[in-house]
């Protein structure tokens, strides 16, 4: 409610009620955001996952070298070149899209926020001090811009690179991989 958004000095000791990501992303989102969203997602993740499928191929190409195998050598470069191309692509898209789509779901808070303003009446405005006010609309809505696109973006390309990555290593050495996924914080 826009009745907790108020200038007093005792603010800090106020717990605002926080609203979690899926929540703030499907009641604002319209559905060039979801497109966004989904799109974003599907490349974080999928250059997520070409990552560590590099450190399995730079290990073909350099038992190629050592075998003396030249036309191997060359169709594993080849790969990883379009490979890192794809990533290039991918995390392109990644970061593109969810800053589009988390600058998108900003200014609808925003223009909310000041809907939610302007319908208060005359006396509110007497009780409240309009400088904090815009110095926190714009602060809040920041944090808000940073964890919607940069920081999930994140968090999931992290996610998936370290998923692939362990299946990988079960992959090509399951005794080994197994070994190192014991090493997993529960």
């Amino acid at each position: 409610a826009i009745q907790d958004v108020g200038g007093d000095e005792n603010q800090d000791d106020k717990k605002l009620p926080e609203c979690s990501y899926w929540k703030l992303l499907f009641n604002h989102a319209d559905g060039t955001d979801k497109c966004l969203f989904i799109v974003g997602y599907v490349a974080c993740v999928i250059s997520g996952i070409a990552l560590p499928s590099m450190s399995l191929l730079f290990g073909n190409l350099s038992s190629g070298i050592t075998g003396g195998d030249t036309s191997q050598v060359k169709e594993q470069a080849y790969i990883m070149l379009y490979l890192g191309c794809g990533v290039f692509v991918f995390c392109y898209l990644y970061i593109t899209y969810l800053t589009l789509m988390a600058d998108r779901l900003t200014l609808k808070l925003k223009v909310k926020y000041l809907r939610a303003i302007l319908n208060q009446e005359c006396s509110w405005f007497d009780q409240v001090n309009t400088n904090e006010m815009s110095s926190r609309l714009s602060k809040e809505a920041g944090s808000v811009n940073r964890a919607l696109g940069e920081k999930m973006g994140v968090i999931v390309w992290s996610f998936s690179m370290s998923i692939s990555g362990f299946c990988f290593a079960i992959y090509r050495g399951w005794l080994l991989g197994l070994i190192l996924l014991g090493a997993l914080p529960v």
